[in-house]
């Protein structure tokens, strides 16, 4: 992989994961030229000035190991996974963002590992580790999301 930029770190071409310092960098957001974002939170804003041929989608969902919240993003899982999909599949760029990128974030990109390349939870888990080793640190929160996702 190649290094883009300290904040966002890239998946597979067009996928991009990140944080919140990805999430508000509107020089990023330029250079990589967006065409989807998909926030993982609550609280993190979109950037300031959004792009108007941008897609803005709010994933929001909680990073507080409460089964309330694993099971929301468990059901939204097969939509956000599709959105995904049909931006890449027409060459645009996604960034994929919560707080860290490190839980919310990166069980999203890691289900959309699982549906484009046939990958278990754990296995798509790993892939992600491999190019952001912080992610699913210290524990993953979200497997029980990636399991209701793989039924």
């Amino acid at each position: 992989m190649f290094d883009v930029h300290p904040f966002v770190v890239p998946i597979c071409p067009g996928l991009f994961l990140g944080g919140e310092e990805a999430a508000l960098d509107i020089r990023l957001h330029q250079k990589l030229q967006f065409a989807l974002v998909i926030n993982c939170s609550n609280h993190i804003p979109f950037v300031r000035h959004k792009n108007p041929t941008t897609r803005y989608v709010k994933v929001a969902v909680e990073d507080n190991l409460r089964i309330k919240e694993v099971n929301k993003l468990g059901r939204l899982l097969p939509n956000i996974v599709a959105t995904i999909h049909e931006a890449l599949a027409k060459g645009k760029t996604v960034l994929v963002h919560c707080r860290m990128g490190r839980q919310r974030s990166a069980a999203v990109v890691a289900a959309y590992l699982m549906y484009r390349n046939g990958k278990t939870p754990s296995d798509a888990m790993e892939l992600v580790k491999k190019v952001k080793p912080d992610a699913f640190q210290p524990e993953p929160n979200f497997v029980n999301a990636l399991t209701m996702y793989q039924t």
